[in-house]
């Protein structure tokens, strides 16, 4: 059961990088997008650290540990991000 745990960190993640990238392109706000992921992420960190997770139900494990995954895809904006502030040599 904990590798089943484990692997939704990377599902989540898998399916929101995509997704994050796309609603950054589109609203083009990188920075606001990461720091606002970053601060859903540790939340739901601080969250999943102090509950009893042994008391917590194994479908709310599921979804928390997704939605750590799915928040903390964005850092694939970086890369995004530093391409735009470098200036290409011509």
């Amino acid at each position: 059961m904990a590798n089943r745990l484990n692997s939704m960190i990377y599902i989540g993640a898998g399916i929101g990088c995509p997704i994050i990238g796309y609603i950054a392109s589109k609203i083009n706000h990188y920075r606001l997008i990461m720091a606002s992921c970053a601060a859903i992420c540790s939340l739901l960190s601080l969250l999943l650290i102090y509950s009893h997770s042994s008391y917590l139900p194994i479908r709310l494990l599921f979804i928390l540990l997704f939605a750590i995954g799915f928040f903390s895809s964005s850092y694939i904006l970086s890369f995004t991000l530093a391409k735009h502030l470098t200036i290409a040599d011509t």
